[in-house]
């Protein structure tokens, strides 16, 4: 043999020939995601992006570290709509303003069926029997029907279900009694939590079991009525378990390796049927004598009769297809206020000069020392805690904005969607924009007062003698010497304005467009008031405060809904006297 010819060792021949295909899957992919950004002809498809194993994709990556492939799609493409490869089904990921408001404003070309049938089927359980009523709808949720819809008007089931969110959570009479309920419901926790808890220290050991706790059963009652707790005492455990599996059941780990996963979704779906059984017994949700009536103690609030009279003309939807959309209406009724309303807490509690700030701002709403006296006109025209709120979602909602196209040629910039494929985009990158959001003033080492990464309990607040305060970025802001050394700035927070101006298609932690949340003014309206009620109720203390100010979130509900607060933060409390 030629000494000058250079051969491969034999022991390296296996490795490299097995590794062969998915280098070249990759180079493949890589040179046609180049390609697609610089613009070159090779279709209108958003580019590829890059993946090593062919028939699987960016499956893997984008299931098992959804954020770290998330985080490194956007950092490496920006505001380029990308092309996601899951086996062999093909979805769209955008990120950036503009693409976002494309999405927002042209509800009618989108659908969110997709969304609902993952919710419905994969998250709470639906028989896929009774989910095809839902995959045959092809009426809309608009008034004007979609080209060549056929669906009969009673199963034109999500116009139905978004004509009742408009009419009972948008405004107007439900809305109000809705809210009034938790109030009443609220303010009977808190007064036999009061009673036990007394003038003398207690301690707990977490904050937001407490908030979770008192919260859960008051918004449930408001919702559901008294009678889904009498006939179910252990509905709360039961539903905190079931939100627990969330991420396994949605990541489609099989029944046979998470058995408590799927026993636990069964078991609510057992709670919610035992429930319905019992208020077609005693109600008729079609009685015309109940009409108007917005509240009772059997099916709760009004909208939940009407969502049971929607069923009754439906036959193809089984007592477990209705007990499953009714959990996913319950779910999504606490699985996010929630979590908000504990990150809310453990802010104000860990920050004493924020607390003291947030109980004067608040102590014209109550009108006695009773936390059922609460003025929630009043309170929700609080500026600081309205910005404390709106910092928290911003750092904590890491939903994910799910759309359809239903039009042939979509356009998002100069490139054309698919019909039929899902389009995602997360609330979570965009509330991090650092083009965007104000982040305070330089500080002299370089860094920014207020990054993105951590709570800004000012961040919403415009300040009239403060140029550089408001949430929107500032062009030339200050430096840190800079804003000593200027007298005339003075943060007066009666002289406050809560604002989110700037912040179109950047601040949307309830979606945008006709598909925005619809229980959004619900949301905001529960979370400040149980922050205010149990502020007014409780002094509260950490045991550690300088751990619960390290508490971070619990990052397995990621793309999901809002993060709740991970780990324990023991409290004491003790009755508020006044």
């Amino acid at each position: 043999m030629d000494q000058g010819t250079l051969t491969t060792p034999s022991w390296l021949t296996i490795p490299i020939f097995l590794l062969f295909p998915f280098a070249l899957t990759y180079t493949a992919t890589l040179c046609l995601s180049a390609l697609g950004i610089r613009g070159t002809p090779i279709g209108e498809d958003p580019p590829p992006v890059p993946y090593c194993t062919a028939f699987v994709g960016n499956a893997l990556a984008l299931g098992f570290d959804t954020l770290g492939f998330l985080s490194s799609v956007v950092k490496d493409f920006g505001n380029v709509p990308v092309r996601l490869a899951l086996g062999s089904e093909k979805i769209y990921f955008i990120s950036g303003t503009e693409n976002l408001q494309t999405i927002f404003s042209n509800s009618r070309d989108l659908s969110t069926k997709a969304l609902a049938l993952v919710a419905l089927v994969s998250a709470h359980g639906m028989p896929p029997a009774d989910a095809k009523v839902y995959e045959a709808d092809n009426f809309g949720i608009h008034l004007k029907p979609l080209p060549r819809s056929s669906t009969p008007p009673e199963k034109r089931l999500r116009f139905i279900s978004h004509h009742h969110f408009q009419s009972e959570l948008l405004g107007g009479a439900g809305l109000g009694e809705l809210s009034r309920q938790f109030i009443r419901q609220f303010a009977t926790r808190i007064s036999e939590r009061s009673q036990e808890i007394g003038d003398q220290w207690s301690h707990l050991p977490d904050l937001y079991d407490f908030v979770k706790s008192e919260t859960f059963v008051a918004t449930t009652i408001a919702l559901c009525g008294e009678h889904i707790f009498k006939i179910n005492p252990n509905l709360a455990e039961d539903f905190w378990s079931h939100d627990s599996w969330l991420p396994c059941i949605l990541r489609k780990v099989p029944r046979w390796v998470i058995p408590r996963a799927f026993a636990s979704r069964d078991k609510n779906h057992e709670n919610i049927m035992k429930w319905h059984k019992l208020a077609r017994e005693l109600v008729d949700c079609s009685d015309e004598k109940l009409k108007d009536v917005l509240w009772e103690p059997v099916w709760g609030a009004r909208i939940m009769r009407k969502r049971a009279e929607m069923y009754k003309h439906v036959e193809e939807i089984s007592p477990a297809g209705r007990a499953a959309s009714d959990l996913g209406m319950i779910w999504a009724a606490n699985a996010n206020i929630i979590p908000a309303a504990g990150w809310c807490f453990i802010h104000i509690i860990a920050d004493p000069t924020l607390n003291a700030r947030i109980l004067e701002e608040i102590s014209p709403c109550f009108s006695s020392d009773l936390p059922e006296s609460v003025d929630l006109d009043k309170l929700i025209s609080c500026p600081l805690l309205q910005s404390v709120v709106a910092e928290v979602l911003r750092l904590n909602v890491a939903v994910m904005i799910n759309r359809t196209s239903i039009v042939p040629n979509f356009k998002l910039g100069k490139w054309t969607v698919q019909p039929d494929k899902i389009i995602l985009a997360s609330i979570y990158f965009s509330h991090r924009d650092k083009g965007c959001w104000n982040t305070g003033r330089k500080l002299d080492n370089g860094q920014q007062e207020h990054p993105l990464d951590e709570f800004w309990g000012e961040r919403f607040l415009e300040y009239p003698n403060d140029p550089y305060s408001g949430p929107s970025k500032k062009n030339g802001m200050a430096t840190f010497s800079e804003k000593l050394s200027n007298k005339s700035i003075v943060r007066n927070d009666k002289e406050a304005k809560f604002t989110t101006r700037g912040l179109k298609g950047v601040y949307i932690p309830w979606g945008g467009g006709a598909n925005m949340c619809p229980g959004r003014y619900y949301a905001k309206y529960e979370i400040c008031l149980v922050v205010a009620m149990l502020l007014w109720a409780f002094e509260i203390e950490f045991l550690d405060i300088e751990a619960a100010r390290k508490t971070k979130p619990n990052m397995a509900a990621f793309a999901i809904g809002t993060l709740a607060p991970a780990g324990k933060n023991p409290i004491r409390l003790r009755r508020r006297k006044f």
